[in-house]
């Protein structure tokens, strides 16, 4: 009894839809094993497969797109800015180490007040000093500049407004130099060091003398206490005793936080008037 066995036609998955149902020819959809039983043509050839192109990088189009990051955290931000902004954040081409907020913010502080010195404590390459430095020239009022920094770096840097010390802004000597360049003059004082905990203590400690009523010290980069980034313990608790052992003469000013996102919470510390009150 000859045998029967049924051949599915064979498919090619990439021309689906396309295929017909009838046997081609040569082909036939019952085999058997007598004289004249058609003999199976043998399978099409696999389409040969195509490698993807390799990507190529664009250079103007490097970064994450607002339009796929929607649903990220501040937190996300912050620690994506973190990494981010000491490598493409500058100012005439020197690294600048602020959010754009912040900066924004320190040139609000300073058209609000309009002290007579600033006390910059760690300058890094110098960016912001210079910024600074051409800020005021604009504002077209007398205001000095002093950058304190342990690196000779930003001594590269040259303008009548800025002086440089080189220097531990801990040290007895840095501070002497300080004193006189200020010369009784109303101060305010940036402190953007290492900003361990013991660090920043004695800095708030030390410079405070130099803070003007209606001027303010400003701690920067607060912040890594609240998204567990080194050192550890960091300046928020310095800050948050130095507050409480000051009460009546120094206030946290969270009105500078306006734009949400800072490096600096809390770290916006302004010197109360005589009067005992801020205006």
């Amino acid at each position: 009894m000859p045998s029967t066995t049924t051949h599915a036609l064979p498919t090619n998955p990439r021309l689906s839809g396309f295929q017909s149902a009838a046997a081609p020819p040569g082909f036939a959809a019952t085999v058997g094993d007598g004289a004249g039983s058609a003999t199976a043509a043998p399978a099409p050839r696999a389409a040969p497969r195509r490698e993807a192109p390799a990507r190529v990088l664009d250079r103007y189009d490097v970064f994450p797109h607002i339009e796929d990051r929607l649903t990220m955290t501040v937190r996300e931000w912050l620690v994506y800015h973190w990494t981010m902004h000491r490598h493409f954040t500058k100012y005439l081409g020197l690294k600048v180490l602020k959010t754009p907020f912040d900066w924004i913010v320190l040139g609000d502080i300073l058209q609000d007040t309009r002290p007579e010195v600033v006390i910059a404590i760690g300058c890094y390459e110098g960016g912001d000093t210079l910024w600074m430095a051409h800020l005021l020239d604009r504002l077209d009022y007398p205001c000095q500049i002093i950058g304190i920094d342990l690196s000779p770096t930003p001594l590269s840097i040259e303008h009548p407004r800025i002086s440089w010390v080189i220097g531990d802004a801990t040290d007895s000597q840095t501070v002497a130099r300080v004193a006189e360049i200020c010369a009784g003059r109303r101060g305010m004082v940036i402190e953007d060091s290492d900003h361990k905990y013991t660090v920043t203590r004695e800095l708030l400690t030390l410079y405070e003398r130099f803070v003007a009523p209606d001027c303010y010290f400003i701690v920067e980069d607060t912040i890594v206490d609240y998204i567990q980034m080194p050192p550890f313990p960091g300046p928020m608790k310095a800050v948050d005793e130095f507050v409480a052992a000051r009460r009546g003469q120094f206030v946290v000013d969270r009105s500078r936080e306006k734009y949400i996102v800072t490096h600096n919470p809390k770290g916006y510390l302004l010197r109360v008037g005589e009067n005992g009150a801020a205006r």
